[in-house]
């Protein structure tokens, strides 16, 4: 059987003669990484990248498993999750795990889904992603899952997720009407729904003119170390989809308050952080 998430961190952990309470500090709570560890929880990327730096290494060895349809659509526009890891596709992973373990289509199926059904996720078909996991435990092996803006199992969220970002500016009563859709759906004790959440609030509100900018900026900045916990405006690691999109609002609500160098600062460095995910993708 393949080695766990969990595993892996606690040998790291030990390795470095860290206790749990310290390398959890700051980024989840010492019982969350305890459970980790025993296998009966799975950290989001957000929180996977924070201990692995904490612990000095690199997430670049870790496969992200994607639907095939996000596949297509990350390798169309450069993601910047294409730089942290090997994409794949779900139908070409199902059936790679099938054939290392030597299993017909109807072995592989067993009592979770029909042979045929199988047979058409390994031609293309988008599987749901309750059948992949449960498909992987049944041959024991871990599961990785892709994180953009939200976390959840169901694609139709991260579908209008999308299409909210795109809508928020130019056509804010649809993006509302979105947004008390993809808010009832999402599992908001997951910190990078939690920070989608707030920060798309924090942003509407301040369209409204119902908070003033130093509040809309303390409080973006407040939702970005829910899963950057180390930022600092000088120095943040790379940062993902709905991080870039804090980022840039706080960069605008630096320049409104009158702090047009901290905005420039900010600027470079994000700037700083694109160019190396292009030489690196």
């Amino acid at each position: 059987m393949a080695l766990q998430m969990g595993d892996l961190i606690c040998q790291m952990r030990r390795k470095r003669n860290l206790t749990q309470q310290e390398l959890s500090e700051g980024i989840i709570s010492k019982s969350v990484l305890s459970r980790i560890e025993n296998g009966q929880a799975e950290p989001d990327i957000f929180v996977l990248h924070a201990l692995f730096q904490r612990l000095g290494k690199s997430l670049l060895p870790f496969e992200i498993v994607v639907s095939n349809k996000e596949y297509e659509r990350l390798l169309q526009n450069d993601d910047s999750m294409l730089m942290q890891t090997t994409v794949i596709a779900e139908s070409s992973y199902l059936k790679d795990i099938r054939e290392v373990k030597g299993l017909s289509q109807e072995r592989f199926s067993s009592d979770i889904c029909a042979r045929e059904t199988i047979s058409k996720i390994e031609h293309g078909r988008n599987p749901q992603l309750k059948t992949v996991q449960t498909l992987m435990d049944h041959v024991g092996e871990p599961y990785r899952k892709y994180y953009g803006y939200v976390v959840t199992l169901e694609y139709e969220i991260y579908e209008k997720v999308e299409l909210y970002q795109q809508k928020r500016t130019a056509y804010p009563e649809e993006a509302r009407y979105l947004f008390r859709d993809i808010r009832k759906r999402l599992d908001e004790s997951i910190p990078v729904n939690r920070q989608f959440i707030e920060s798309s609030e924090l942003m509407e509100k301040r369209r409204k003119n119902q908070i003033t900018m130093g509040e809309e900026l303390a409080g973006l900045e407040q939702c970005l170390r829910y899963t950057m916990p180390e930022y600092q405006r000088e120095s943040f690691r790379m940062p993902y989809r709905q991080e870039v999109v804090i980022l840039e609002e706080i960069i605008k609500c630096l320049k409104r308050i009158k702090k047009p160098e901290a905005a420039m600062r900010l600027a470079e460095e994000l700037e700083k952080k694109n160019n190396a995910k292009l030489k690196l993708g």
